[in-house]
């Protein structure tokens, strides 16, 4: 019988309080564009809650040529934009399109929404004088050459109008990926600096640019440089309307209805379930070790080749048993799909430290039943950054691992937690700490095994783990 790489799965295990910090930020992207999948009183709900004020220029038109789109083919997906004002018709989805103070303008640069005073003070007026509560501004090509100054001026504006305007919902928003080479580059590390800036701080992100990229599961890419860069589809390569096809403009309308249903109150497709555990490759040829855990705010995935270069994932929810996740270290540049169903993890590499490709891959250990102990711990003394993870398997063994720093990472392991008290054995040999953890007090004691000094924290339970 195989024994569980428990090495393995403790170097990367901590990377799961990460993910943590993005809980309440809204990541709409490629997965996020199948209407059929929105329960209709989730759309209908939409409709009475929004009152949207939508600024943008010639690429931003995408969306609401999507929703023109929409609602021709499903009445329910009814609508009404009007240029400089505010419709006000009952059961539809009622969009001011533009910037109306002090006088009309439909073409919305930055320096009109939020690059200058004169920009911002318009968005303020609009805000002020219509009976809007959500507003979001569409980038055109800026980003193919803005700076990370720039971009950040960007982020800093919309983040202003956000604390001066609590109950006004304000939408982010990522460049279109039209542009390849340099640009395209540029347009890459703007449009992620955007991506990294919404996550950590839990805000709305329409991510425009990741959308244009997908097509039928396929993530369009170029080499720029030695980078793996992402960008427009082929299929999407046309100018039908607002510089692209029809085909995607319906993919932002459909994105647009699932964020204004998640922000509605709809908690997004159920997850599959049952998927809790780890994984190797069969007949572990490649040495591939995956670790699954699900959390109540999404899923994390961990691989690795050798116990020694580990990538994190996490994806908000699990799309009809496929795991298509970001990397939770925005450097990494690695990309992972993991269906469920058939039990094949799709791995792209583009720095070539690990095996790329597709693996078929066995289920080596469950997590059946969560303890109520079982999930994230943080220490109460604020001034130590200590993080504690705690996971039991169906072979009835817990794992155990704390950080102060989330580098440095000191993993045991009880075969078997008798009563309350947690008493592990080092992972890792090189590693002469012991630790034990009362689940009574929910305390941690550090033993030094060479010079029997220990140290007790107080700590208390973040986040429960759950499946």
């Amino acid at each position: 019988m195989k024994k569980i790489n428990l090495y393995s799965i403790i170097l990367g295990v901590f990377l799961i309080f990460s993910p943590i910090l993005y809980a309440q930020a809204l990541i709409i992207d490629h997965r996020c564009t199948d209407l059929s999948k929105i329960p209709v009183e989730w759309i209908n709900q939409a409709k009475s809650m929004f009152r949207i004020h939508y600024a943008h220029t010639s690429h931003g038109e995408q969306i609401i040529v999507g929703l023109e789109r929409i609602y021709n083919s499903n009445t329910l997906y009814n609508y009404n934009s009007s240029f400089c004002s505010l419709p006000t018709d009952s059961n539809t989805l009622n969009i001011l399109d533009g910037q109306p103070l002090p006088y009309c303008e439909t073409y919305i640069t930055p320096d009109l929404y939020w690059e200058t005073t004169e920009g911002i003070n318009r968005t303020q007026a609009t805000i002020n004088n219509f009976n809007v509560n959500l507003s979001m501004w569409a980038w055109c090509t800026q980003q193919d050459y803005y700076t990370y100054e720039e971009t950040q001026s960007y982020l800093d504006a919309m983040n202003s109008l956000e604390t001066a305007n609590p109950d006004i919902l304000f939408v982010y928003m990522t460049g279109n990926a039209q542009a390849e080479g340099e640009e395209g580059y540029n347009r890459y590390m703007r449009n992620e600096q955007v991506r990294n800036y919404c996550k950590a701080g839990g805000k709305i992100l329409f991510d425009f640019a990741d959308i244009d990229c997908w097509y039928n599961n396929e993530h369009h890419t170029y080499l720029y440089d030695g980078h793996i860069v992402p960008s427009e589809h082929p299929h999407y390569h046309g100018d039908e309307v607002a510089h692209t096809t029809y085909e995607s403009c319906e993919q932002k309308g459909e994105a647009f209805w699932w964020m204004l249903a998640r922000l509605a109150g709809w908690s997004g497709p159920s997850s599959a379930s049952n998927i809790d555990g780890v994984y190797k490759d069969v007949d572990y040829i490649n040495h591939l070790d995956i670790y699954v855990q699900s959390y109540a705010t999404g899923t994390l995935l961990l691989y690795t080749f050798d116990t020694e270069n580990i990538y994190v994932f996490w994806d908000d929810y699990i799309s009809d048993g496929v795991f298509e996740g970001i990397p939770v270290n925005p450097s990494v540049t690695q990309t992972v799909q993991f269906d469920f169903n058939t039990k094949k993890i799709t791995i792209n590499d583009p720095t070539m430290s690990c095996p790329s490709g597709t693996f078929s891959v066995e289920k080596f250990a469950t997590v059946e039943n969560v303890r109520s102990t079982d999930g994230i711990y943080k220490g109460n003394d604020p001034s130590l950054d200590l993080n504690i993870y705690m996971q039991t398997y169906d072979n009835g063994g817990t794992i155990l691992i704390y950080t102060f720093d989330t580098l440095t990472m000191v993993g045991s392991w009880d075969g078997a937690v008798e009563g309350n008290i947690f008493d592990g054995t080092p992972i890792n040999p090189n590693i002469h700490k012991r630790a034990m953890f009362d689940f009574s007090t929910n305390t941690l004691t550090i033993i030094d095994t060479d010079t029997s000094e220990t140290i007790t924290y107080s700590t208390s339970l973040w986040e429960q783990a759950s499946n």
